[in-house]
C-alpha cells in the first residue's frame, strides 16, 4: 500500500483552505529560491545551495497537514552542523522547529541556507549508521508484552523475505510498526533518509545541475555561435562573387583562346603572307608598266618581299608545332 494516497484522517481546518495555505508556501519558497526542484508535486521539494564551493541539497517534505504540521527538512549529501542530527535532519533550526500556519517556508528555508554560509557545516564526514527509527520520533510507550515482542518472532509477518534495503523495518516491533503506519511524518522521514533515497535525489540534483550548467553554456556560446554564423554567410557570398568573376575570366579564357591558338595565327600568317605578296607583285608589275621610277619601286618591292618571307616562315614554323 503506497503510504502517500493513504486516506487521511480529517483536518482540523477545511482541506479547501488548507490546501490554499499549502500553495502559497510552495509558492513562497520558490519564490525565495528560484533554483528550487519539485521532485514530487505539492509533497517534496529539492533546494540547491552552495557552500563553500561544494553543492548542497536540501530537502524539503510537506507532511500530509502541511502547514499545520511543520515540513521535515534534511541535507544532501552527509554532512556535520550543530543543527543536523546523525540522520542530516534539520533540528536546530528555530524556524522550522517554531514552524505554524502563519510561518513563511520560504523565509525558513533560507534562514537554513545563511546559516550554512555563516557557519558551514564539515563536508567529507562519515556517515553514521541508521538506526531503527526515524530521526526525531520517538515510538510510542510500551504497555503490552505482545506490543513488544520482536518481528523476528511469533508476531512476525511471515513469508516476507528479509533484506538490507528493509532492514530498519525488519528489526521493528508491531507496535512500532503502527506508530510509523499512522504517521505520515516519521514514513516519510524514513523513506527519505533511506540511503537508496538519498543516493537517488543526490544523482538527480547533480544531473540537474549539470543539465543547468550544460544549458547556460550554451547559451553564453549563442553570441559566438551568431558571429560565426555571420561570418560564415560573408564567406558564402564571397566565395560566390569570386566564382561568378572566375566563370568570367574562363569564358573570356576561351574566347582569347580561339583568337590566339596556334591555328588561328597560322591562318592569320597565311593570310598576312599573301597579302605581302599581292603587294610586292603590284609594285613590280606598276614597274614593268613604267607607272613608277626604279628609285620608287626597289625600297617598295624589298619591304613587300622581306615581309612576305618572314611571315612565310612563321606560317611553316608553326605549321610544324601543329
Amino acid at each position: 500500500m503506497s503510504w502517500w494516497a493513504r486516506r487521511q484522517e480529517p483536518a482540523a481546518a477545511a482541506p479547501s483552505v488548507l490546501q490554499s495555505h499549502r500553495q502559497l508556501q510552495i509558492q513562497s519558497l520558490q519564490a525565495a529560491i528560484p533554483g528550487t526542484v519539485e521532485m514530487q508535486k505539492d509533497i517534496v521539494y529539492n533546494v540547491p545551495a552552495v557552500i563553500d564551493n561544494q553543492t548542497l541539497t536540501i530537502n524539503v517534505f510537506l507532511p500530509p497537514q502541511f502547514p499545520q504540521d511543520r515540513p521535515v527538512v534534511h541535507v544532501m549529501p552527509y554532512v556535520r552542523h550543530p543543527w543536523l542530527n546523525e540522520k542530516c535532519q534539520v533540528i536546530g533550526s528555530p524556524a522550522i522547529n517554531g514552524f505554524v500556519i502563519q510561518s513563511d517556508l520560504g523565509k525558513a528555508v533560507v534562514s537554513v541556507v545563511e546559516e550554512f554560509r555563516t557557519n558551514p557545516p564539515c563536508f567529507g564526514a562519515s556517515r553514521a549508521p541508521y538506526s531503527t527509527q526515524p530521526t526525531g520520533f520517538a515510538p510510542p510507550a510500551v504497555t503490552s508484552h505482545s506490543d513488544t515482542t520482536p518481528l523476528g518472532k511469533d508476531t512476525r509477518t511471515q513469508g516476507v523475505e528479509s533484506s538490507d534495503i528493509f532492514a530498519q523495518v525488519a528489526e521493528m516491533s508491531l507496535s512500532e510498526l503502527r506508530a510509523l503506519s499512522d504517521s505520515d511524518e516519521q514514513l516519510g522521514a524514513l523513506v527519505l533518509t533511506h540511503p537508496a533515497v538519498v543516493t537517488f535525489w543526490e544523482e538527480t540534483v547533480v544531473q540537474a545541475t549539470r543539465n543547468e550548467a550544460l544549458a547556460h553554456e550554451n547559451l553564453s556560446m549563442k553570441p559566438q555561435l551568431d558571429c560565426r554564423r555571420n561570418e560564415f554567410l560573408q564567406k558564402c557570398e564571397e566565395l560566390n562573387r569570386f566564382k561568378s568573376a572566375f566563370d568570367k575570366k574562363v569564358e573570356k579564357q576561351h574566347e582569347m583562346n580561339e583568337l590566339l591558338g596556334v591555328s588561328a595565327l597560322e591562318a592569320r600568317l597565311k593570310v598576312a603572307a599573301l597579302q605581302a605578296e599581292e603587294e610586292s607583285e603590284a609594285s613590280a608589275e606598276r614597274f614593268l608598266d613604267g607607272s613608277c621610277s626604279l628609285e620608287d619601286f626597289l625600297p617598295a618591292f624589298m619591304e613587300a618581299r622581306t615581309l612576305y618571307h618572314m611571315r612565310k616562315a612563321k606560317e611553316e614554323k608553326l605549321l610544324q608545332l601543329l
